[in-house]
């Protein structure tokens, strides 16, 4: 992410799910929406307004993409 500047190149908001539990909350929301287990729910975790991506590789893949690397 830093090394190829993704934040310049798509925009993105962060949030800290392990001590906020609002941002918990909305994670498991929008883990639900997309027929995830909210139980088990994993970060990296990147929900696009549509789709789910989950994992570093699925993450990294969708930054990759949408950055034109």
């Amino acid at each position: 992410m830093q090394t190829n500047k993704i934040a310049e190149k798509v925009s993105f908001i962060e949030k800290e799910v392990y001590n906020n539990a609002a941002n918990a909350a909305d994670l498991a929301d929008k883990a639900k929406k997309c027929g995830m287990p909210t139980d088990s729910i994993g970060v990296p975790f990147l929900w696009d307004g549509e789709k789910c991506y989950a994992g570093q590789i699925e993450v990294t893949d969708f930054f990759k993409q949408k950055a034109g690397i």
